[in-house]
């Protein structure tokens, strides 16, 4: 093969993964950036007041998707559950149900 046509050959092996590199160190996680510098907090608390988990469950993560939505990412997000706690009984009856959620 001639100098002249592997030498482009060469510097396309070198610079391609090169580039690759730089930009995959730029964003380390693979997770898009926020947009516009705003940023999600990473733990969402849910309540019930009448002692319902899945109640509970539901509002930490519909608070979850409204911040992300404000970020202009993708609504696709990972959660794992972090605390539940619940009160009950007492005078009044309290049933109140917390369960708390986290972003990675």
């Amino acid at each position: 093969m001639n100098r002249q046509r592997l030498l482009p050959i060469l510097a396309a092996l070198v610079v391609v993964p090169a580039a690759f590199l730089v930009l995959s160190a730029q964003n380390p996680a693979g997770k898009p950036a926020p947009v516009g510098g705003a940023t999600v907090a990473k733990v969402y608390t849910g309540k019930a007041a009448d002692g319902n988990f899945q109640t509970a469950l539901n509002d930490a993560i519909q608070q979850a998707e409204t911040a992300i939505a404000k970020t202009g990412a993708d609504l696709r997000f990972e959660w794992t559950m972090g605390a539940v706690k619940g009160t009950r009984g007492g005078i009044a009856g309290t049933r109140e149900v917390t369960v708390e959620i986290k972003l990675p």
